[in-house]
């Protein structure tokens, strides 16, 4: 089961968005603009919410610095952690004494506004001035993290890489991940359910694809005991599947569910379940051969044989073709 695509928001063709986990995709969908950047899972937040918390908080003070309030004479100097000696500033009032100044610098603040906001704290340092010891960059993607999991299941890996992939670092990726409290193994029983809200696994193929989502061993088989689920049903499900895009023999199938970690009471149970002419599959796979590369007679019959068809079945299909 080969991953393609990191798990993310991708575009589809009606303009909405769907969730690929990483290995399937999954139900969840949200709208879109049509046209999204090719190759890149679109983020499911609005714009305004991705910016991060340094813009507006520089913006606020850009404006208190630069633009006087209309009752003030001139440009007003605003009193910081690194200005403890006023200054004078070309074109303000005349110099007054130190007294004075402080005086006025109570006096302009705004009246009925919070004390918190009038003052400006010593020594501000946007990165570590985040709640819980977190930097702002971090507290961003614990946000995001938190919205994936609303979303869909994640392991602690495959969310670790999926922050990586929106662009924050590592060390903020893994740190935003270590923060949350969540219960790997629970999130291992959702993504079994929903592997098998899709497609069709034995128990051994769905405990390697809960590894493959990087999910622990342990983390693994913990979720796919908590499935109640019939395997036997499940195989049954699962040559069903391989009977709409490909043609088989009734061994092949049995081989084929085997190969797919089915045991083999699981396989020789599913195939029995089905009604299937294997004269018409022995025909749909000549034809399938045909198709891309050319065969005598003969040696298309030989080829049915490997297949697993029994002699009269591969003559059988090599006539339906054409030969």
């Amino acid at each position: 089961m080969a991953q393609q695509h990191p798990a993310g928001w991708y575009p589809q063709p009606d303009g909405t968005q769907r969730y690929w986990d990483g290995v399937q995709w999954t139900n969840h969908v949200a709208p879109g603009p049509a046209t999204p950047p090719q190759g890149k899972p679109r983020d499911p937040r609005a714009w305004y919410t991705r910016k991060r918390v340094l813009l507006p908080a520089l913006a606020v003070l850009l404006a208190v610095v630069f633009f006087p309030r209309p009752e003030d004479s001139g440009p007003v100097a605003v009193p910081t952690a690194e200005q403890t000696v006023a200054t004078t500033v070309p074109g303000a009032a005349p110099e007054s004494s130190p007294e004075s100044t402080a005086e006025s610098r109570v006096d302009e603040s705004v009246p009925g506004e919070p004390e918190d906001q009038a003052s400006v704290p010593e020594d501000p340092d946007p990165q570590t001035s985040a709640p819980a010891g977190l930097t702002a960059a971090q507290e961003e993607a614990v946000r995001v993290a938190e919205e994936y999991l609303e979303f869909g299941p994640f392991s602690r890996s495959s969310l670790i890489e999926q922050l990586e992939y929106e662009g924050y670092s590592p060390d903020d990726a893994r740190v935003a991940v270590e923060h949350l409290q969540v219960d790997w193994a629970e999130q291992a029983v959702y993504m079994a359910q929903e592997y098998l809200s899709y497609n069709a696994f034995s128990r051994e193929g769905l405990v390697d694809a809960m590894e493959y989502a990087g999910f622990s061993r342990e983390d693994a088989e913990y979720g796919v005991a908590q499935i109640e689920t019939d395997w036997s049903e499940q195989a049954v499900r699962a040559a069903r599947d391989y009977l709409e895009y490909s043609a088989f023999s009734r061994s092949g199938l049995v081989d084929q569910l085997e190969y797919e970690a089915f045991t083999p009471e699981e396989a020789e149970y599913a195939v029995g379940q089905l009604d299937v002419d294997w004269m018409d599959q022995a025909v749909r796979m000549a034809e399938e051969y045909l198709e891309v590369e050319g065969f005598s007679r003969d040696e298309l019959i030989d080829q049915l044989q490997f297949e697993g068809f029994s002699l009269q079945e591969a003559e059988h299909g090599v006539s339906g073709a054409g030969l």
